[in-house]
């Protein structure tokens, strides 16, 4: 690398020698990027199953991606309602009497919730509208599994 300056000032930028230089500082701000990632953002891409993530990786760019990732992604959620159905039946089996028509009314609440919020990102541009869905749908089955499982922990 060489400096560039302005008389008299200090660097104001660097330029590279090479392009090896560049390829390699494109590498580590890829890397520090994802390291400064919040967690809880994209949830769906650390709490998926080892065949989400293989269906995922398997996509082409430019080649119906949207409607792969949909599937993708529909397919995962069939795999996470299973653990949801069975954080909510942990749950439910471990509350007061008075304490399950309260639950049962928050998880119905909670579904059409869901749903409601889910067509409503179906209609947002960025990808297809069956990708938004499919997204959505599991981002929020992710959470609400998370959720049931704080409860778990409290109720215990």
């Amino acid at each position: 690398m060489k400096n560039v300056r302005g008389e008299g000032s200090p660097v104001i930028f660097q330029t590279f020698a090479d392009e090896a230089q560049v390829n390699v500082l494109i590498k580590l701000a890829a890397i520090i990027g994802l390291a400064c990632i919040q967690p809880g953002i994209h949830a769906a891409e650390y709490k998926t199953s080892l065949e989400h993530r293989k269906c995922t990786n398997a996509v082409i760019p430019g080649e119906t991606e949207g409607e792969f990732f949909a599937a993708c992604d529909m397919a995962e959620l069939k795999r996470q309602d299973v653990l949801l159905n069975e954080r909510y039946n942990r749950l439910r089996s471990m509350l007061a009497k008075e304490q399950v028509p309260i639950l049962i009314k928050g998880q119905k609440a909670w579904l059409r919730q869901r749903e409601d919020w889910c067509q409503f990102e179906r209609t947002l541009s960025g990808s297809s509208p069956a990708q938004n869905y499919a997204g959505c749908i599991l981002e929020s089955t992710l959470r609400q599994i998370e959720t049931l499982e704080l409860s778990i922990q409290r109720v215990e």
